[in-house]
Protein backbone atom coordinates (compact mmCIF):
# COMPACT_ATOMS: atom_id res chain seq x y z
CA UNK A 1 0.00 0.00 0.00
CA UNK A 2 1.13 3.55 -0.71
CA UNK A 3 2.57 5.42 2.24
CA UNK A 4 1.65 9.07 2.47
CA UNK A 5 4.61 11.35 3.23
CA UNK A 6 3.40 14.28 5.28
CA UNK A 7 5.04 17.68 5.51
CA UNK A 8 3.33 19.20 8.52
CA UNK A 9 4.00 21.01 11.78
CA UNK A 10 1.31 19.08 13.68
CA UNK A 11 2.60 17.56 16.87
CA UNK A 12 3.64 13.97 16.28
CA UNK A 13 6.51 11.56 16.37
CA UNK A 14 8.02 9.38 13.68
CA UNK A 15 7.47 5.73 14.52
CA UNK A 16 9.61 2.71 13.98
CA UNK A 17 7.79 -0.05 12.15
CA UNK A 18 5.89 -2.42 14.44
CA UNK A 19 7.04 -5.44 12.47
CA UNK A 20 10.25 -5.13 10.41
CA UNK A 21 9.53 -5.15 6.69
CA UNK A 22 5.72 -5.02 7.16
CA UNK A 23 3.61 -1.88 6.88
CA UNK A 24 1.84 -0.87 10.12
CA UNK A 25 -1.71 -1.56 8.91
CA UNK A 26 -0.83 -5.00 7.57
CA UNK A 27 1.07 -5.70 10.78
CA UNK A 28 -1.90 -5.35 13.13
CA UNK A 29 -5.31 -5.13 11.41
CA UNK A 30 -6.95 -8.53 10.82
CA UNK A 31 -8.52 -9.37 8.45
CA UNK A 32 -6.15 -7.19 6.46
CA UNK A 33 -8.16 -4.39 4.78
CA UNK A 34 -8.44 -4.24 1.00
CA UNK A 35 -7.39 -0.64 0.38
CA UNK A 36 -5.58 1.72 2.70
CA UNK A 37 -3.03 4.50 3.02
CA UNK A 38 -1.29 5.77 6.12
CA UNK A 39 0.95 8.55 7.37
CA UNK A 40 3.62 9.02 10.02
CA UNK A 41 2.03 10.92 12.91
CA UNK A 42 1.31 9.48 16.34
CA UNK A 43 -1.38 10.43 18.85
CA UNK A 44 -1.16 9.64 22.53
CA UNK A 45 -4.75 9.11 23.72
CA UNK A 46 -4.65 10.68 27.16
CA UNK A 47 -8.40 10.61 27.72
CA UNK A 48 -10.68 8.14 25.84
CA UNK A 49 -13.65 10.13 27.15
CA UNK A 50 -12.38 13.02 25.04
CA UNK A 51 -13.43 11.16 21.87
CA UNK A 52 -16.86 12.46 20.90
CA UNK A 53 -18.79 9.86 18.86
CA UNK A 54 -21.43 11.54 16.66
CA UNK A 55 -23.54 8.96 14.81
CA UNK A 56 -26.09 9.96 12.16
CA UNK A 57 -28.27 8.03 9.72
CA UNK A 58 -29.79 8.53 6.28
CA UNK A 59 -33.21 9.36 7.68
CA UNK A 60 -34.90 9.45 11.07
CA UNK A 61 -33.41 9.10 14.52
CA UNK A 62 -30.28 7.13 15.29
CA UNK A 63 -31.54 3.77 16.66
CA UNK A 64 -30.50 2.57 20.11
CA UNK A 65 -28.54 -0.39 18.77
CA UNK A 66 -26.10 2.01 17.08
CA UNK A 67 -25.36 3.73 20.38
CA UNK A 68 -25.10 0.33 22.09
CA UNK A 69 -22.52 -1.04 19.66
CA UNK A 70 -20.44 2.16 19.91
CA UNK A 71 -20.51 1.75 23.69
CA UNK A 72 -19.58 -1.92 23.31
CA UNK A 73 -16.50 -1.00 21.31
CA UNK A 74 -15.34 1.87 23.52
CA UNK A 75 -15.54 -0.55 26.44
CA UNK A 76 -13.53 -3.19 24.58
CA UNK A 77 -10.89 -0.73 23.34
CA UNK A 78 -10.29 1.42 26.39
CA UNK A 79 -12.34 -0.25 29.14
CA UNK A 80 -14.45 2.91 29.20
CA UNK A 81 -17.99 3.66 28.13
CA UNK A 82 -20.58 6.40 28.48
CA UNK A 83 -21.31 5.41 32.09
CA UNK A 84 -17.67 5.57 33.15
CA UNK A 85 -17.23 8.86 31.27
CA UNK A 86 -20.32 10.26 33.00
CA UNK A 87 -18.87 9.26 36.37
CA UNK A 88 -15.62 10.95 35.41
CA UNK A 89 -17.47 14.15 34.48
CA UNK A 90 -19.26 14.02 37.83
CA UNK A 91 -15.93 13.85 39.66
CA UNK A 92 -14.73 16.93 37.77
CA UNK A 93 -17.40 18.98 39.54
CA UNK A 94 -15.48 18.68 42.80
CA UNK A 95 -11.99 19.48 41.48
CA UNK A 96 -10.10 22.59 42.52
CA UNK A 97 -9.18 25.39 40.11
CA UNK A 98 -5.58 24.20 39.94
CA UNK A 99 -6.68 20.61 39.28
CA UNK A 100 -8.96 21.84 36.52
CA UNK A 101 -6.19 23.86 34.91
CA UNK A 102 -3.87 20.85 34.95
CA UNK A 103 -6.56 18.63 33.46
CA UNK A 104 -7.39 21.06 30.67
CA UNK A 105 -3.71 21.27 29.75
CA UNK A 106 -3.82 17.59 28.82
CA UNK A 107 -7.44 17.28 27.70
CA UNK A 108 -8.31 16.03 24.24
CA UNK A 109 -11.26 16.94 22.05
CA UNK A 110 -11.58 14.50 19.18
CA UNK A 111 -14.68 14.41 16.99
CA UNK A 112 -15.57 11.06 15.43
CA UNK A 113 -18.44 11.42 12.95
CA UNK A 114 -20.18 8.17 12.06
CA UNK A 115 -22.67 8.05 9.18
CA UNK A 116 -24.78 4.98 8.31
CA UNK A 117 -27.05 5.28 5.30
CA UNK A 118 -29.36 2.49 6.52
CA UNK A 119 -28.99 1.60 10.19
CA UNK A 120 -31.76 -1.02 10.28
CA UNK A 121 -30.86 -4.07 12.35
CA UNK A 122 -30.16 -6.74 9.73
CA UNK A 123 -27.45 -9.10 8.55
CA UNK A 124 -25.74 -8.74 5.18
CA UNK A 125 -27.44 -9.63 1.91
CA UNK A 126 -24.65 -8.38 -0.35
CA UNK A 127 -20.92 -7.75 -0.12
CA UNK A 128 -21.60 -4.03 -0.39
CA UNK A 129 -23.70 -4.15 2.78
CA UNK A 130 -20.50 -4.70 4.76
CA UNK A 131 -18.56 -1.92 3.03
CA UNK A 132 -17.07 0.83 5.17
CA UNK A 133 -14.85 3.87 4.67
CA UNK A 134 -12.74 4.89 7.68
CA UNK A 135 -10.86 8.19 7.70
CA UNK A 136 -8.51 9.21 10.52
CA UNK A 137 -7.85 12.63 9.05
CA UNK A 138 -5.71 14.10 11.82
CA UNK A 139 -5.42 14.17 15.60
CA UNK A 140 -8.79 15.88 16.13
CA UNK A 141 -11.25 14.72 13.44
CA UNK A 142 -12.19 11.21 12.27
CA UNK A 143 -15.02 9.83 10.13
CA UNK A 144 -16.60 6.44 9.47
CA UNK A 145 -19.11 5.93 6.63
CA UNK A 146 -21.10 2.74 6.00
CA UNK A 147 -23.94 1.69 3.72
CA UNK A 148 -25.61 -0.57 6.29
CA UNK A 149 -25.46 -1.36 10.00
CA UNK A 150 -23.21 -4.36 9.32
CA UNK A 151 -20.78 -2.03 7.54
CA UNK A 152 -20.67 0.05 10.71
CA UNK A 153 -19.75 -3.08 12.67
CA UNK A 154 -16.90 -3.96 10.31
CA UNK A 155 -15.63 -0.38 10.36
CA UNK A 156 -15.73 -0.15 14.16
CA UNK A 157 -13.79 -3.39 14.44
CA UNK A 158 -11.06 -2.08 12.15
CA UNK A 159 -11.06 1.23 14.07
CA UNK A 160 -10.62 -0.67 17.34
CA UNK A 161 -7.58 -2.50 15.96
CA UNK A 162 -5.73 0.72 15.08
CA UNK A 163 -5.03 1.47 18.73
CA UNK A 164 -2.01 -0.03 20.47
CA UNK A 165 -1.16 -0.01 24.16
CA UNK A 166 2.31 0.35 25.61
CA UNK A 167 2.97 -2.66 27.86
CA UNK A 168 5.01 -0.67 30.39
CA UNK A 169 3.15 2.65 30.63
CA UNK A 170 -0.30 1.28 29.59
CA UNK A 171 -0.69 4.41 27.44
CA UNK A 172 -2.85 4.17 24.33
CA UNK A 173 -1.53 5.29 20.93
CA UNK A 174 -3.09 5.80 17.54
CA UNK A 175 -0.20 5.73 15.11
CA UNK A 176 0.40 6.44 11.43
CA UNK A 177 -2.10 9.28 11.09
CA UNK A 178 -3.63 10.12 8.62
CA UNK A 179 -5.19 6.74 7.88
CA UNK A 180 -7.62 6.04 5.04
CA UNK A 181 -9.28 2.60 4.71
CA UNK A 182 -11.93 1.36 2.26
CA UNK A 183 -12.93 -2.23 2.75
CA UNK A 184 -15.50 -4.98 2.16
CA UNK A 185 -15.40 -8.80 2.11
CA UNK A 186 -14.75 -11.19 -0.76
CA UNK A 187 -17.43 -13.71 0.30
CA UNK A 188 -20.90 -13.26 1.75
CA UNK A 189 -20.85 -16.47 3.84
CA UNK A 190 -18.07 -16.50 6.45
CA UNK A 191 -19.05 -19.11 8.94
CA UNK A 192 -18.26 -21.07 12.07
CA UNK A 193 -20.05 -24.23 13.14
CA UNK A 194 -20.47 -25.11 16.81
CA UNK A 195 -21.87 -28.38 18.19
CA UNK A 196 -23.94 -28.36 21.38
CA UNK A 197 -25.15 -31.97 21.11
CA UNK A 198 -22.02 -34.02 21.85
CA UNK A 199 -21.21 -31.68 24.75
CA UNK A 200 -23.66 -29.05 25.92
CA UNK A 201 -22.41 -25.48 25.44
CA UNK A 202 -23.59 -22.84 27.89
CA UNK A 203 -25.37 -19.69 26.77
CA UNK A 204 -22.41 -17.68 28.06
CA UNK A 205 -19.99 -19.66 25.88
CA UNK A 206 -22.17 -19.20 22.79
CA UNK A 207 -22.47 -15.44 23.41
CA UNK A 208 -18.71 -15.12 23.83
CA UNK A 209 -18.28 -17.15 20.65
CA UNK A 210 -20.49 -14.63 18.85
CA UNK A 211 -18.36 -11.75 20.17
CA UNK A 212 -15.18 -13.49 19.04
CA UNK A 213 -16.71 -13.91 15.57
CA UNK A 214 -17.50 -10.18 15.45
CA UNK A 215 -13.87 -9.42 16.31
CA UNK A 216 -12.81 -11.55 13.30
CA UNK A 217 -15.53 -10.29 10.91
CA UNK A 218 -17.25 -13.69 10.62
CA UNK A 219 -20.98 -13.39 9.96
CA UNK A 220 -22.62 -16.84 10.16
CA UNK A 221 -22.96 -19.02 13.25
CA UNK A 222 -24.02 -22.48 12.12
CA UNK A 223 -25.43 -24.14 15.24
CA UNK A 224 -25.43 -27.94 15.13
CA UNK A 225 -27.87 -27.97 17.99
CA UNK A 226 -28.96 -31.63 18.07
CA UNK A 227 -27.50 -35.04 17.22
CA UNK A 228 -27.96 -38.67 18.16
CA UNK A 229 -26.34 -38.04 21.57
CA UNK A 230 -28.66 -35.28 22.82
CA UNK A 231 -31.49 -32.95 21.87
CA UNK A 232 -31.15 -29.68 23.86
CA UNK A 233 -33.28 -27.65 21.41
CA UNK A 234 -36.58 -26.57 23.07
CA UNK A 235 -39.74 -27.45 21.15
CA UNK A 236 -43.21 -26.01 21.41
CA UNK A 237 -44.47 -28.67 19.03
CA UNK A 238 -43.25 -31.75 20.93
CA UNK A 239 -41.61 -30.71 24.24
CA UNK A 240 -41.10 -34.34 25.29
CA UNK A 241 -38.50 -34.80 22.54
CA UNK A 242 -36.38 -32.24 24.39
CA UNK A 243 -37.34 -33.54 27.83
CA UNK A 244 -36.17 -37.08 27.08
CA UNK A 245 -33.57 -36.27 24.45
CA UNK A 246 -31.44 -33.75 26.39
CA UNK A 247 -28.69 -34.94 28.72
CA UNK A 248 -30.51 -33.37 31.66
CA UNK A 249 -32.89 -30.59 32.56
CA UNK A 250 -29.92 -28.26 33.07
CA UNK A 251 -28.41 -29.20 29.72
CA UNK A 252 -31.17 -27.91 27.48
CA UNK A 253 -31.94 -24.42 26.24
CA UNK A 254 -35.04 -22.43 27.06
CA UNK A 255 -37.05 -20.49 24.48
CA UNK A 256 -35.70 -17.34 26.10
CA UNK A 257 -32.13 -18.62 25.66
CA UNK A 258 -32.64 -19.16 21.94
CA UNK A 259 -34.23 -15.75 21.42
CA UNK A 260 -31.51 -13.99 23.41
CA UNK A 261 -28.72 -15.72 21.45
CA UNK A 262 -30.39 -14.96 18.10
CA UNK A 263 -30.99 -11.31 19.07
CA UNK A 264 -27.47 -10.79 20.40
CA UNK A 265 -26.03 -12.32 17.24
CA UNK A 266 -28.14 -9.95 15.13
CA UNK A 267 -26.78 -6.99 17.10
CA UNK A 268 -23.28 -8.21 16.17
CA UNK A 269 -24.17 -8.66 12.47
CA UNK A 270 -24.29 -12.45 12.67
CA UNK A 271 -27.09 -14.74 11.54
CA UNK A 272 -27.62 -17.98 13.46
CA UNK A 273 -28.43 -20.94 11.21
CA UNK A 274 -29.90 -23.93 13.09
CA UNK A 275 -29.06 -27.48 12.09
CA UNK A 276 -31.20 -30.45 13.12
CA UNK A 277 -29.58 -33.39 11.34
CA UNK A 278 -31.63 -36.33 10.03
CA UNK A 279 -32.34 -39.10 9.14
CA UNK A 280 -28.91 -40.08 10.51
CA UNK A 281 -27.56 -38.54 13.72
CA UNK A 282 -31.11 -38.44 15.08
CA UNK A 283 -31.71 -41.22 17.61
CA UNK A 284 -32.23 -38.62 20.37
CA UNK A 285 -35.63 -37.92 18.80
CA UNK A 286 -36.74 -41.46 19.66
CA UNK A 287 -35.96 -41.28 23.37
CA UNK A 288 -39.35 -39.66 23.82
CA UNK A 289 -42.02 -42.35 24.50
CA UNK A 290 -44.26 -40.59 21.99
CA UNK A 291 -41.74 -41.17 19.17
CA UNK A 292 -39.88 -44.27 20.33
CA UNK A 293 -40.97 -46.23 17.25
CA UNK A 294 -39.34 -43.87 14.73
CA UNK A 295 -35.75 -44.62 15.77
CA UNK A 296 -33.40 -47.53 15.07
CA UNK A 297 -30.38 -48.09 17.31
CA UNK A 298 -27.39 -48.93 15.14
CA UNK A 299 -24.76 -49.56 17.86
CA UNK A 300 -24.30 -48.72 21.53
CA UNK A 301 -25.94 -45.31 21.19
CA UNK A 302 -25.85 -44.18 17.54
CA UNK A 303 -29.09 -44.45 15.63
CA UNK A 304 -31.28 -43.01 12.91
CA UNK A 305 -34.85 -42.50 11.81
CA UNK A 306 -37.21 -44.88 10.04
CA UNK A 307 -38.18 -43.00 6.82
CA UNK A 308 -41.16 -45.27 6.15
CA UNK A 309 -43.35 -44.20 9.08
CA UNK A 310 -45.90 -41.39 8.97
CA UNK A 311 -45.03 -40.67 12.60
CA UNK A 312 -41.48 -39.80 11.54
CA UNK A 313 -42.78 -36.97 9.36
CA UNK A 314 -45.06 -35.79 12.14
CA UNK A 315 -41.92 -35.23 14.23
CA UNK A 316 -40.10 -33.68 11.25
CA UNK A 317 -42.86 -31.15 10.68
CA UNK A 318 -43.09 -30.12 14.33
CA UNK A 319 -39.33 -29.65 14.65
CA UNK A 320 -39.23 -27.64 11.41
CA UNK A 321 -41.97 -25.35 12.63
CA UNK A 322 -39.94 -24.62 15.74
CA UNK A 323 -36.78 -24.01 13.71
CA UNK A 324 -38.65 -21.57 11.52
CA UNK A 325 -40.19 -19.53 14.35
CA UNK A 326 -37.28 -19.53 16.78
CA UNK A 327 -34.49 -18.76 14.31
CA UNK A 328 -36.32 -15.95 12.56
CA UNK A 329 -33.21 -14.02 11.48
CA UNK A 330 -31.67 -16.95 9.57
CA UNK A 331 -31.59 -16.74 5.78
CA UNK A 332 -31.09 -20.50 5.55
CA UNK A 333 -31.93 -23.64 7.50
CA UNK A 334 -29.69 -26.71 7.80
CA UNK A 335 -31.04 -30.27 7.67
CA UNK A 336 -27.74 -32.19 7.80
CA UNK A 337 -28.46 -35.34 5.82
CA UNK A 338 -25.08 -37.09 5.89
CA UNK A 339 -23.55 -40.28 7.31
CA UNK A 340 -26.61 -42.53 7.21
CA UNK A 341 -25.75 -46.11 8.14
CA UNK A 342 -27.72 -47.80 5.39
CA UNK A 343 -27.25 -51.32 6.75
CA UNK A 344 -28.80 -50.20 10.04
CA UNK A 345 -32.13 -50.22 8.23
CA UNK A 346 -31.70 -53.97 7.77
CA UNK A 347 -32.58 -54.34 11.44
CA UNK A 348 -36.21 -53.62 10.67
CA UNK A 349 -37.75 -55.96 8.04
CA UNK A 350 -40.76 -53.66 7.66
CA UNK A 351 -38.49 -51.10 5.98
CA UNK A 352 -37.57 -53.55 3.23
CA UNK A 353 -41.24 -54.46 2.79
CA UNK A 354 -42.11 -50.77 2.41
CA UNK A 355 -39.36 -50.34 -0.17
CA UNK A 356 -40.63 -53.29 -2.21
CA UNK A 357 -44.20 -52.01 -2.10
CA UNK A 358 -43.15 -48.51 -3.25
CA UNK A 359 -40.57 -49.47 -5.90
CA UNK A 360 -37.67 -48.12 -3.85
CA UNK A 361 -34.70 -50.17 -5.02
CA UNK A 362 -31.81 -49.12 -2.80
CA UNK A 363 -31.17 -47.51 0.53
CA UNK A 364 -29.82 -44.48 -1.32
CA UNK A 365 -33.21 -44.24 -3.01
CA UNK A 366 -34.78 -44.50 0.43
CA UNK A 367 -32.70 -41.53 1.59
CA UNK A 368 -33.88 -39.60 -1.46
CA UNK A 369 -37.46 -40.56 -0.58
CA UNK A 370 -36.94 -39.16 2.93
CA UNK A 371 -35.32 -35.98 1.64
CA UNK A 372 -38.10 -35.34 -0.87
CA UNK A 373 -40.71 -35.59 1.88
CA UNK A 374 -38.53 -33.48 4.20
CA UNK A 375 -38.11 -30.67 1.66
CA UNK A 376 -41.81 -30.71 0.74
CA UNK A 377 -42.73 -30.33 4.40
CA UNK A 378 -40.27 -27.48 4.79
CA UNK A 379 -41.59 -25.65 1.74
CA UNK A 380 -45.10 -25.88 3.17
CA UNK A 381 -43.76 -24.06 6.23
CA UNK A 382 -41.38 -21.59 4.56
CA UNK A 383 -41.11 -21.60 0.78
CA UNK A 384 -38.57 -18.77 0.61
CA UNK A 385 -35.79 -20.00 2.90
CA UNK A 386 -33.34 -22.44 1.22
CA UNK A 387 -32.15 -25.61 2.95
CA UNK A 388 -28.49 -26.59 3.41
CA UNK A 389 -27.31 -30.22 3.27
CA UNK A 390 -23.95 -31.80 4.06
CA UNK A 391 -22.23 -33.59 1.17
CA UNK A 392 -18.94 -35.39 0.59
CA UNK A 393 -20.17 -37.15 -2.53
CA UNK A 394 -22.99 -36.86 -5.05
CA UNK A 395 -25.05 -39.95 -4.26
CA UNK A 396 -28.20 -38.07 -3.23
CA UNK A 397 -30.48 -35.80 -5.22
CA UNK A 398 -30.50 -32.03 -4.73
CA UNK A 399 -33.23 -29.60 -5.65
CA UNK A 400 -32.26 -26.44 -7.55
CA UNK A 401 -32.64 -24.30 -4.41
CA UNK A 402 -30.72 -26.63 -2.10
CA UNK A 403 -27.35 -25.41 -0.84
CA UNK A 404 -24.51 -27.91 -0.58
CA UNK A 405 -22.07 -27.75 2.32
CA UNK A 406 -19.09 -29.63 0.92
CA UNK A 407 -17.04 -31.43 3.57
CA UNK A 408 -15.12 -33.62 1.16
CA UNK A 409 -11.49 -33.32 0.15
CA UNK A 410 -9.77 -30.20 -1.14
CA UNK A 411 -8.43 -32.32 -4.00
CA UNK A 412 -11.53 -33.91 -5.52
CA UNK A 413 -14.62 -31.97 -6.55
CA UNK A 414 -15.62 -34.31 -9.36
CA UNK A 415 -18.87 -35.32 -7.69
CA UNK A 416 -20.20 -31.77 -7.38
CA UNK A 417 -18.39 -29.76 -10.06
CA UNK A 418 -21.29 -29.96 -12.52
CA UNK A 419 -24.05 -29.19 -10.02
CA UNK A 420 -25.65 -25.74 -10.39
CA UNK A 421 -26.28 -25.42 -6.65
CA UNK A 422 -24.76 -22.82 -4.37
CA UNK A 423 -21.90 -24.21 -2.30
CA UNK A 424 -20.37 -23.64 1.14
CA UNK A 425 -16.84 -25.02 1.53
CA UNK A 426 -15.90 -26.93 4.71
CA UNK A 427 -13.07 -29.17 3.56
CA UNK A 428 -12.49 -32.06 5.92
CA UNK A 429 -8.73 -31.77 5.45
CA UNK A 430 -8.27 -28.14 6.53
CA UNK A 431 -11.37 -26.73 8.27
CA UNK A 432 -12.27 -29.34 10.90
CA UNK A 433 -11.05 -27.81 14.15
CA UNK A 434 -11.59 -30.97 16.23
CA UNK A 435 -9.03 -32.96 14.24
CA UNK A 436 -5.94 -33.70 16.33
CA UNK A 437 -7.76 -33.52 19.67
CA UNK A 438 -8.18 -37.27 20.13
CA UNK A 439 -11.28 -39.48 20.03
CA UNK A 440 -13.83 -40.74 22.52
CA UNK A 441 -11.83 -43.91 23.17
CA UNK A 442 -8.66 -42.10 24.21
CA UNK A 443 -6.93 -42.68 20.89
CA UNK A 444 -5.51 -40.32 18.33
CA UNK A 445 -7.57 -38.59 15.67
CA UNK A 446 -5.45 -37.09 12.94
CA UNK A 447 -3.05 -34.15 13.24
CA UNK A 448 -4.16 -30.72 14.40
CA UNK A 449 -4.78 -28.12 11.70
CA UNK A 450 -2.86 -25.07 12.94
CA UNK A 451 -2.91 -21.58 11.46
CA UNK A 452 -0.62 -22.44 8.56
CA UNK A 453 -3.10 -25.11 7.38
CA UNK A 454 -6.11 -22.84 7.88
CA UNK A 455 -4.32 -20.11 5.96
CA UNK A 456 -4.01 -22.54 3.03
CA UNK A 457 -7.81 -22.63 2.67
CA UNK A 458 -8.63 -21.48 -0.86
CA UNK A 459 -12.25 -20.57 -1.64
CA UNK A 460 -11.44 -20.06 -5.31
CA UNK A 461 -12.12 -23.54 -6.64
CA UNK A 462 -11.71 -23.79 -10.43
CA UNK A 463 -14.14 -25.70 -12.61
CA UNK A 464 -17.13 -25.50 -10.26
CA UNK A 465 -20.42 -24.74 -11.99
CA UNK A 466 -22.27 -23.61 -8.88
CA UNK A 467 -21.70 -20.34 -7.01
CA UNK A 468 -19.39 -20.58 -4.00
CA UNK A 469 -21.01 -18.56 -1.20
CA UNK A 470 -18.01 -18.84 1.10
CA UNK A 471 -16.72 -21.22 3.72
CA UNK A 472 -16.99 -22.43 7.27
CA UNK A 473 -14.79 -24.05 9.90
CA UNK A 474 -16.36 -26.76 12.06
CA UNK A 475 -15.72 -27.36 15.76
CA UNK A 476 -17.35 -30.71 16.49
CA UNK A 477 -17.68 -31.30 20.21
CA UNK A 478 -17.04 -34.98 20.89
CA UNK A 479 -13.91 -33.76 22.70
CA UNK A 480 -14.85 -30.10 23.20
CA UNK A 481 -16.90 -28.25 25.81
CA UNK A 482 -17.07 -24.88 27.57
CA UNK A 483 -13.58 -25.32 29.02
CA UNK A 484 -11.84 -25.82 25.66
CA UNK A 485 -14.04 -23.91 23.19
CA UNK A 486 -11.98 -20.77 22.72
CA UNK A 487 -8.49 -22.26 22.74
CA UNK A 488 -9.65 -24.67 20.04
CA UNK A 489 -11.07 -21.81 17.97
CA UNK A 490 -8.54 -19.05 18.32
CA UNK A 491 -6.16 -17.76 17.25
CA UNK A 492 -5.71 -20.17 14.33
CA UNK A 493 -9.25 -19.56 13.04
CA UNK A 494 -8.38 -15.90 12.47
CA UNK A 495 -6.27 -17.05 9.51
CA UNK A 496 -9.33 -18.77 8.01
CA UNK A 497 -11.54 -15.72 8.60
CA UNK A 498 -9.06 -13.57 6.72
CA UNK A 499 -9.08 -15.91 3.71
CA UNK A 500 -12.81 -15.26 3.27
CA UNK A 501 -12.63 -11.53 3.89
CA UNK A 502 -9.53 -10.77 1.84
CA UNK A 503 -8.32 -13.77 -0.15
CA UNK A 504 -5.49 -11.69 -1.65
CA UNK A 505 -4.21 -10.42 1.70
CA UNK A 506 -0.71 -11.78 1.06
CA UNK A 507 -0.39 -10.12 -2.35
CA UNK A 508 2.34 -7.49 -2.56
CA UNK A 509 3.75 -8.56 0.81
CA UNK A 510 7.54 -8.95 0.83
CA UNK A 511 7.39 -11.01 4.03
CA UNK A 512 4.09 -12.86 3.68
CA UNK A 513 4.36 -15.20 6.65
CA UNK A 514 5.84 -12.53 8.92
CA UNK A 515 2.97 -10.18 8.12
CA UNK A 516 0.36 -12.89 8.76
CA UNK A 517 1.92 -13.93 12.07
CA UNK A 518 2.16 -10.29 13.14
CA UNK A 519 -1.56 -9.79 12.55
CA UNK A 520 -2.35 -13.00 14.40
CA UNK A 521 -0.17 -12.10 17.39
CA UNK A 522 -1.98 -8.75 17.65
CA UNK A 523 -5.29 -10.61 17.35
CA UNK A 524 -4.37 -13.13 20.05
CA UNK A 525 -3.46 -10.42 22.55
CA UNK A 526 -6.53 -8.40 21.57
CA UNK A 527 -8.89 -11.36 22.03
CA UNK A 528 -7.35 -12.21 25.40
CA UNK A 529 -7.71 -8.60 26.56
CA UNK A 530 -11.39 -8.73 25.52
CA UNK A 531 -12.06 -11.82 27.61
CA UNK A 532 -11.61 -14.47 24.91
CA UNK A 533 -8.87 -16.91 26.06
CA UNK A 534 -7.11 -17.41 22.71
CA UNK A 535 -4.15 -19.74 22.21
CA UNK A 536 -0.69 -18.33 21.40
CA UNK A 537 0.42 -18.10 17.79
CA UNK A 538 4.14 -18.62 18.33
CA UNK A 539 6.83 -18.60 21.02
CA UNK A 540 7.28 -15.39 23.01
CA UNK A 541 10.72 -14.47 21.65
CA UNK A 542 9.35 -14.63 18.11
CA UNK A 543 6.43 -12.41 19.13
CA UNK A 544 8.93 -9.78 20.27
CA UNK A 545 10.99 -10.00 17.09
CA UNK A 546 9.21 -11.75 14.25
CA UNK A 547 12.16 -11.29 11.93
CA UNK A 548 14.04 -13.90 14.00
CA UNK A 549 11.58 -16.59 13.02
CA UNK A 550 9.69 -15.64 9.85
CA UNK A 551 10.51 -14.49 6.37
Amino acid sequence: MQKILLITFLLGIALAQITPGVDPISAKVMPKPKNYTYGDLSLLVTDPCGISYRPSVGSGKVPNHVYQIIGFYTLNIFNSNENSCAMQRELYKNETTIEKMRRLQHSQNIVFDIFIQDAALATADTLEDEYYDLQIYNTTYWKLTANKYVGLLRGLETYSQLFTQDEDTEDWYLNNIPISIQDQPDYIYRGLMIDSARHFLSVETILKTIDSMLFNKLNVLHWHITDTESFPFPLKSFPNITKYGAYSKKKQYSFEDIQYIVDQALNKGIQVIPEVDSPGHAFSWARSPQFSSIGLLCDQYNGQLDPTLNLTYTAVKGIMEDMNTQFYTAKYVHFGGDEVEEQCWNKRPEIKEFMNQNNISTYTDLQNYYRKNQVNIWKSINATKPAIFWADSNTLKYGPDDIIQWWGSTHDFSSIKDLPNKIILSFYDNTYLDVGEGNRYGGSYGSMYNWDVLNSFNPRVPGIKGEILGGETCLWSEMNDDSTQFQRLWTRNSAFAERLWNTDAANNETYKTRALVSRMVFMQHRLTARGIPASPVTVGICEQNLSLCYN
